[in-house]
C-alpha cells in the first residue's frame, strides 16, 4: 500500500489511499522528498496537537467566566439591597422611638392631671385660707363647693287683664254715649280703671280696628268714690282726648270730673258723658 501524505488543512492530516502497487526504482528526488516528509510529520502534528489543546482550552474557558459573571452580578444585587434595608431598619426604629415617647406623655400628662384634682380636693377639703380674707369668704363657708346658692327668680308680675265694659246700673257711677261709636249706650264706672281704644289686650271699652282715630290705647276712666269724683287720663293718644271746653288733656296727667262732665275723644267725634 502506497501512502500519500498532503499538507496540513483544517483540523488534522489528510491520508489519501490509492491502493497496492509495485514500487519501482525511485529516483533521487523523490527519495529526498520521502525523507522531508517524514522528518516533518512529526514537527507538523505537535503543532496541530497544540492548537487542538488551545482551541479545547478555550472551549472549556467560556463556561467558568459565565460562572464568574454570574457571581458578579449577583454580588452587585447583594450589595445594592444593603441601603434599602438600612434605610427599612432605621424607619422602623424611628416609628418605635416615636410610639414609646407619645405613650410618656400621655402618661406624664394624665398623672399631671390627677395630681391636680387631688390638690384640688384637698384645697376644697381645707377651709382655712392664709392671708386677707377674700370677698363672698362668709358665702364659701356656708356652700364650700363655692357654688351659687340655690333660689327663684322673681318673675314680673302678670299684668291684670282689662276690666271689660259692663253695662251701666241705675244709681251707679257710668259712662254715657252721646254721639259717636257708642251714641246711647251706657258702661258701668269703677274704683278699676276702664280703658278706651283699639287694643283689646289694653282696653275694655273696644271700638272697632278701623276706627283709626282712636289710638290703641287711647284714655282712661275710673270713679274715686271718696270724693265723688271720675277721673281722666289720656295715654299719649294721636287725636287727643278733649274736654267740653276744647281743652286737650296733657298726655300722663289725671283730670278730676265731676259728675255731668262731658269729654271727646279725636276732636268731636267720639262724645261722652259721665253720670250717677
Amino acid at each position: 500500500m502506497v501512502t500519500v501524505v498532503d499538507r496540513v488543512r483544517g483540523s488534522g492530516l489528510r491520508a489519501l489511499v490509492t491502493g497496492r502497487c509495485r514500487l519501482g526504482a525511485r529516483s533521487p528526488e523523490q527519495s529526498r522528498r520521502a525523507r522531508g516528509t517524514k522528518t516533518r510529520s512529526p514537527a507538523r502534528t505537535a503543532r496541530l496537537w497544540g492548537a487542538g489543546t488551545a482551541i479545547g482550552f478555550g472551549f472549556g474557558a467560556a463556561p467558568a467566566n459565565a460562572a464568574d459573571r454570574t457571581t458578579a452580578t449577583a454580588a452587585q444585587a447583594s450589595v445594592g439591597t444593603l441601603p434599602l434595608l438600612a434605610a427599612m431598619g432605621i424607619g422602623i426604629a424611628v416609628a418605635v422611638i416615636a410610639v414609646i415617647a407619645f405613650l410618656q406623655m400621655t402618661t406624664k400628662a394624665k398623672n399631671a392631671q390627677d395630681e391636680a384634682e387631688e390638690a384640688f380636693d384637698e384645697a376644697e377639703g381645707d377651709p382655712v385660707r392664709s392671708g386677707p380674707e377674700p370677698l363672698g369668704a362668709k358665702a364659701n363657708a356656708a356652700n364650700p363647693r363655692n357654688t351659687l346658692p340655690e333660689y327663684t327668680v322673681p318673675l314680673p308680675p302678670v299684668p291684670d287683664r282689662p276690666e271689660a265694659a259692663l253695662p251701666a246700673e241705675k244709681g251707679c257711677p257710668s259712662l254715657w254715649g252721646l254721639e259717636g261709636e257708642f251714641a246711647g249706650s251706657g258702661f258701668k264706672v269703677s274704683d278699676r280703671w276702664l280703658t278706651l281704644g283699639r287694643d283689646a289686650a289694653q282696653c275694655g271699652l273696644l271700638f272697632p280696628y278701623d276706627a283709626s282715630e282712636v289710638s290703641r290705647k287711647h284714655c282712661s276712666l275710673k270713679y274715686e268714690e271718696e270724693r265723688g269724683l271720675f277721673l281722666l287720663e289720656d295715654h299719649h293718644s294721636s287725636n287727643g282726648t278733649f274736654l267740653s271746653g276744647g281743652e286737650r288733656l296733657e298726655p300722663g296727667l289725671i283730670y278730676e270730673l265731676q259728675p255731668g262732665s262731658r269729654f271727646a275723644l279725636s276732636g268731636s267725634k267720639h262724645w261722652f258723658e259721665v253720670q250717677l
